[in-house]
């Protein structure tokens, strides 16, 4: 009987600790500080990508979170960069796509939630000097299609 309780104990606490992770994970989205002071903290399954140079297009079946998808480490001859993004939403959840400066100034890119129409945006701007950064940004496990095309910078962390 003892061990009965023990084990159902340790059910409880391991569901609770779920929960409790999924609510931190939830909670990123709204905010800036939190995106843009850690590099990824998320949760996925069912992850798909096809990189190549310039271009990343990513399959996710379910995220809450945030991960970094592309990087760029600005010098003084670095210049304009020229991002195009894309991304729906299905299934439930949000997402958005978003831009973190060397100051860690974090500008949405596109947003969308289940159900929208796929969002597509083009962005331009003159890279001052450190490490550029986007990520994707997911709550409710939301199921997204995204792809960024990109001539500076890389793919990942």
């Amino acid at each position: 009987m003892k061990k009965i309780r023990t084990a159902v104990l340790i059910v409880l606490v391991l569901l609770c600790a779920a929960g409790c992770d999924s609510a931190l994970h939830n909670a990123i989205y709204d905010d800036d500080k939190a995106i843009a002071g850690v590099d990824s903290v998320v949760v996925l399954t069912s992850i798909g990508t096809c990189l190549d140079e310039g271009s990343y297009e990513i399959t996710i079946a379910s995220q809450t979170g945030a991960q970094t998808v592309w990087r760029c480490d600005a010098d003084s001859d670095t210049g304009t960069v020229n991002l195009s993004c894309r991304m729906t939403v299905s299934d439930g959840g949000k997402a958005k796509i978003v831009l973190i400066d060397p100051d860690n100034v974090v500008t949405t890119l596109l947003e969308a939630a289940a159900g929208d129409d796929e969002q597509l945006t083009e962005y331009t701007f003159d890279a001052e000097k450190g490490r550029y950064r986007i990520k994707i940004v997911a709550a409710d496990g939301a199921a997204i299609k995204a792809g960024i095309d990109f001539d500076k910078g890389t793919w990942g962390k």
